[in-house]
Order: C-alpha cells, then structure tokens, then sequence
C-alpha cells in the first residue's frame, strides 16, 4: 500500500512511485527534456540575433551611403556658394534675379543636406539599438549555453553514477 504510514524505503518520496530507479529516471527524463529546451532556446535566439545582425549590415550600408551622399551635397553647397558673378555684365535687375535664384538654390541644398544628415541619424540610432539587442541576445546565449553544460554535466553524472 501506498503511504500507509509514509512511504516505504522502495516508494519515491516525491511520486509515491515504488522501485529505486523510477525516480533517477524521472530525474534524467526531465534533464533531457531541459536540455531539448535549452537546444531550441538557443537556437531561436541564434536566428534572432542573425537577423538583427543582417539589418545591422544593411542599416551600415545606407548610412554609409547617406555619409558619401551628404559630402556630395556640401561639396555641392560650397560650389554654389562660391559662385560669383561679373558685376560688369550682371546688373540691376538680372543680378537681383540671379542672386534671388542662387539664394533660393543654396537654402535648397542647404535643407536636402540637413534631411540627409536626420535621416542618416535616424538610421544610426536604429542600428545602435539592434546592437544593443544583439549584446541581449549574446548574454541570453550564454547563459543559455553555461546551463545546458551543467544539464549536460548533470546527465551524464546520473548515467555514469
């Protein structure tokens, strides 16, 4: 009988399930079921951290792109600022069209440089917080890797003890 006056020296403590080796192996099921968890686990975030490691890369090339894109403007800029004019030939109101025009074309570039620039911005904050979540996930792996090791350890020593 079961726990008639508590269970007897072959019943498991914890199941009441009688035989010595029910609750070792119990205990070594459950083990490899940690372990199939901590396999899959690890490798879920694996494949999240090399997607977000793929969208880093990706993010670098557009900023990258939008660091040579902003030279070319601003070198653009400066041209069009250094642009001047013969007096001689330009007067009254042809210089005043003109100097409107140059103007209104500077300011121009001027604002498509400064969106470049806050695009360019956009795009690095993006990157550094996927960074920040890959650092996450390289902890979470490792952690995930020092406990399958122990589970690994605690495996074997329960089939070799």
């Amino acid at each position: 009988m079961l726990f008639r006056n508590g269970p007897s020296a072959r019943e498991n403590k914890n199941t009441g399930i009688k035989g010595g080796n029910q609750m070792s192996r119990f205990t070594l099921d459950d083990l490899y079921g940690q372990r199939i968890t901590l396999v899959n686990a690890i490798s879920d975030q694996q494949a999240k951290k090399d997607d977000l490691v793929a969208k880093v890369q990706r993010l670098q090339k557009a900023s990258d792109y939008l660091g040579s894109n902003i030279n070319l403007i601003e070198a653009s800029h400066q041209r069009v600022v250094n642009v001047t004019i013969d007096q001689s030939r330009w007067r009254g109101t042809e210089k005043d069209k003109f100097d409107s025009q140059k103007n209104a074309y500077e300011t121009s570039i001027k604002s498509f440089a400064t969106d470049t620039k806050r695009a360019r911005d956009q795009i690095d904050a993006k990157k550094s917080e996927l960074e920040t979540n890959i650092a996450s996930i390289d902890s979470t792996i490792s952690h995930f890797k020092a406990t399958l090791t122990n589970v690994n350890n605690q495996i074997d020593s329960r089939r070799n003890g």
